[in-house]
């Protein structure tokens, strides 16, 4: 079940952009792993290194989640101040 105000969730939330960057990373590591691969010589410390990558963007999404939940939560709250004063206004 999504959260009423989960329009503005996508739109605010560090988190929710981090994931989708590490998603990319996940889809495109064959991709980056076979170009750095041809550009200079076959190794497995370019697929650690992507792996690697992809591992701390993932990390760094849940540190998102959790350190910047309060400031998105400000500015919901923010957003639902304005949006009720602008419904008082209009009656």
């Amino acid at each position: 079940m999504l959260v009423p105000n989960w329009r503005a969730v996508l739109k605010h939330a560090w988190s929710v952009r981090i994931m989708v960057a590490a998603s990319l990373l996940m889809i495109m590591e064959p991709l980056i792993s076979s170009a750095l691969q041809s550009i200079t010589f076959d190794s497995i410390w370019i697929n650690m290194a992507v792996a690697l990558a992809i591992g701390l963007t993932g990390f760094a999404a849940t540190w998102a989640r959790v350190v910047f939940q309060q400031k998105l939560h400000e500015k919901l709250d923010e957003k639902e101040r304005h949006d009720a004063d602008r419904q008082n206004y209009q009656l």
